[in-house]
């Protein structure tokens, strides 16, 4: 047996492998692997080996392949559940058979996956969200707004992100207006700090605008010191005419919510 027969005939599976023609390659590579014992040629056989490997390698690589494009369907039409049971099924295989760049194109696919669907399951949740500022409960609003946010900065749903960072926004300066209102008439003096703990807030420069607002527009009778970054009420005053700043946050407030 002429090691140049050899030689031809791996040549010739070269190209059956490159065709993709792998059931080809491999029987005749097993053909070569019963000669090789036959007649003790342990470096054929050794090649004849690592050949098959290769194939067994390759073909699992397209048959995977295969499977990641049928996938593709199935993250199109939002079956994302069905998609990632498939997904981790490739990805034992790939795992198995040393598919690094499967591996790889899997766990981007896994990624996309749990990104889309944490996007339709928090898009179902804007209609209530809408319906609770609809309803003037911004607290309710601001609280499932601020989980909304903080699960899709998680996973850079930038849409979202900015949807319920405006409508907090919102929800927010409606809080704070009303909490200084209820606060003027109990007390004198009040840390900008303080009323943001009080209306659960925590962008001060947001609260410093709004209580220079409703000073300049009258709607708080108060002093705002940018030097200690606190204010002062009139509380009598403030006592005294609740009724019409009650009447006008609440003009504001209508305003506010029919423009959304």
């Amino acid at each position: 047996m002429s090691k140049t027969n050899f030689e031809k005939r791996f040549l010739a599976i070269k190209n059956l492998v490159q065709e993709e023609l792998f059931s080809n390659a491999k029987n005749e590579l097993n053909n070569i692997k019963e000669e090789a014992k036959l007649h003790n040629l342990d470096e054929t056989l050794k090649r004849a080996n690592e050949i098959l490997n290769l194939c067994e390698k390759l073909e699992k690589n397209m048959e995977l392949k295969k499977k990641i494009s049928v996938i593709k369907n199935l993250t199109q039409e939002q079956l994302f559940s069905e998609a990632k049971k498939e997904l981790n099924d490739i990805k034992q295989e790939a795992k198995l058979h040393n598919l690094d760049e499967i591996l790889k194109r899997v766990n981007e696919i896994l990624n996309l996956c749990e990104k889309l669907e944490k996007k339709k399951e928090l898009k179902k949740t804007i209609p209530r969200i809408k319906n609770l500022i609809q309803e003037r409960k911004f607290p309710d609003a601001s609280v499932e707004l601020k989980n909304v946010r903080n699960i899709a900065k998680r996973y850079n749903l930038d849409e979202i992100i900015s949807w319920a960072q405006k409508n907090l926004d919102i929800c927010n300066k409606h809080i704070i207006k009303k909490t200084i209102l209820e606060l003027g008439t109990k007390f004198t003096r009040l840390q900008i700090v303080e009323i943001s703990e009080e209306c659960d807030v925590k962008d001060e420069k947001l609260i410093v605008d709004i209580v220079r607002e409703m000073i300049d527009n009258k709607e708080i009778y108060a002093q705002y010191f940018s030097s200690t970054k606190s204010v002062a009420f009139n509380q009598q005053a403030n006592i005294d005419e609740i009724d019409k700043l009650m009447a006008t946050y609440k003009e504001w407030e209508e305003k506010k919510v029919e423009k959304k």
